[in-house]
């Protein structure tokens, strides 16, 4: 929850920073270069839903996006690939474990162009989560931890960009991750990174 926090206070601050700097420039749009190939790292918190309340997991990402810009809807559409990885650490007296992620993504801007310096949109992933287990505890605090497992995961998401120049940007996202393993089971994502448009 501290981080979700954290995550909102600083999407609020960027969106501040940025009305501020769009009223002093005159509204001028800063316009992040369309090339056909973006790269994206991150640093990711994952919320798995328990009986005990949802568990963290802190981790890192990058995502691989493609443009190709061939219809003005086409240029507001992405593209790619990503990949996720969660460190083996302890939680709590006996849980250990670490979490792999991999699958496809795509994210549609809302804007055909950003409003100052923000960029917002909207994204969909399709992907495997990998949960390695090295330490159970019991009563198991998420099913996704109560052994090494993998499940297929669809994670819608909202986001926005703040356009720092044509080819950077950093960004914040809120996902919900359902993953399906026996029954969907609704968990959170909360990301934040830095975008090179090459």
């Amino acid at each position: 929850m501290h981080g979700i926090r954290m995550l909102r206070l600083g999407a609020l601050g960027v969106l501040l920073g940025a009305s501020t700097t769009s009223a002093l420039g005159g509204q001028v749009a800063v316009r992040l270069n369309r090339g056909p190939t973006s790269v994206d790292s991150y640093y990711s918190q994952l919320h798995l839903a328990g009986s005990a309340g949802p568990l963290r997991a802190d981790g890192l990402g990058v995502r691989v996006m493609w443009n190709r810009d061939l219809s003005d809807r086409g240029a507001r559409t992405e593209l790619g690939v990503y990949g996720t990885y969660t460190p083996e650490r302890p939680f709590g007296d006996r849980l250990r474990f670490s979490t792999i992620g991999v699958g496809l993504t795509g994210d549609a801007r809302l804007l055909a162009e950003p409003v100052g310096r923000v960029d917002p949109f909207v994204s969909l992933g399709a992907g495997i989560l990998r949960t390695n287990v090295s330490q159970l505890a019991w009563p198991a605090p998420s099913p996704l931890v109560d052994g090494s497992r993998s499940a297929f995961t669809l994670t819608p998401g909202v986001g926005t960009r703040l356009v720092l120049s044509r080819r950077l940007a950093v960004g914040g996202e809120l996902r919900q991750m359902i993953a399906f393993d026996r029954a969907a089971r609704q968990n959170r994502v909360a990301a934040a990174g830095l975008r090179l448009s090459l």
